[in-house]
């Protein structure tokens, strides 16, 4: 078993550990006691629904939790799964992936011996009308190269 499939495994055990009432899904009292137990502050809890709760149902599925933790296998992705990754990313509300917000994505996407250089040739790739960022779309054709074989459904 590989080490990405060791951590994958604990942290659904966590995941499970946390859905104290056991129906799959982490309802706003479980995070309000993840949160507190963990001494988060009322702004880190709105943090933790933001990069979790992808569909903004005050709810976090099973599915929303692997994929912001990045832990999701990618067979097939939702487009609301990268609308949600993709906001994750536009730290200054843009509406545009730059270099910089583009290096945190292949970061964490396990991709880690890239330089800067090289972001910036993905970049220039994939930024279809040369404005020096991706909108969404050139964001999700980016996206699914990195993880080739995927399909967007």
């Amino acid at each position: 078993m590989s080490s990405f499939e060791q951590k994958r495994i604990e942290l659904l055990r966590q995941f499970d550990a946390m859905d104290t009432n056991h129906d799959g899904v982490l309802d706003m009292d479980e995070i309000d006691s993840i949160c507190q137990r963990a001494g988060l502050s009322p702004q880190d809890k709105k943090e933790f629904y933001r990069n979790f709760d992808s569909n903004g149902d005050k709810l976090v599925t099973l599915d929303e939790f692997e994929l912001a933790l990045g832990i999701k296998p990618l067979n097939k992705i939702k487009k609301e799964e990268l609308h949600h990754l993709f906001n994750r990313y536009d730290k200054d509300k843009s509406g545009f992936l730059t270099a910089s917000e583009m290096h945190q994505v292949i970061v964490e996407s396990g991709i880690t011996n890239i330089s800067k250089k090289q972001i910036e040739e993905w970049l220039r790739k994939y930024d279809k009308n040369a404005d020096g960022s991706l909108s969404f779309q050139e964001f999700c054709v980016c996206y699914l190269a990195m993880n080739v074989g995927h399909e967007i459904i």
